[in-house]
């Protein structure tokens, strides 16, 4: 959750210095949409930014279908890891506040901390995100 606390709802400029960048490579919007990202596929990871504000951090797993991605090697909410089985998440991070097939979402430390496994029912992708 460090990393989470240190980019969300921060500009790029304020980002680049967390990752020893002056600048920061950003992509075009999406067309129709006011949401940019900043991709760092060595590091497994991409931040969701709207209006140039960060509002969203991914974590991808070896396992995400992001064949350019590598795996996030940092640590993950709740001491998880991506090999984690949802029922492992579930007892480390208890009831979600929201459910689905394929995902978990809880709110954590203000944040929502959305979980996302694979057809083998492990972590794929664990996404963080403000309100904003």
């Amino acid at each position: 959750m460090n990393l989470a606390k240190a980019v969300l709802g921060k500009r790029p400029e304020q980002i680049a210095p967390i990752f020893g960048e002056t600048q920061l490579d950003i992509d075009p919007p999406i067309e129709g949409s006011d949401r940019r990202y900043i991709e760092f596929p060595a590091m497994g990871l991409t931040i969701a930014l709207k209006n140039d504000i960060a509002f969203c951090l991914q974590l991808f797993s070896a396992d995400f279908d992001q064949e350019e991605f590598a795996q996030y090697e940092g640590p993950l909410p709740g001491n998880v890891k991506f090999s984690s089985s949802r029922k492992e998440v579930l007892e480390a991070m208890g009831k979600p506040v929201n459910a689905g097939k394929i995902f978990d979402r809880y709110r954590i430390d203000g944040y929502n901390v959305h979980f996302e496994y694979t057809g083998h029912d492990t972590i794929s992708l664990v996404s963080i995100f403000n309100d904003a």
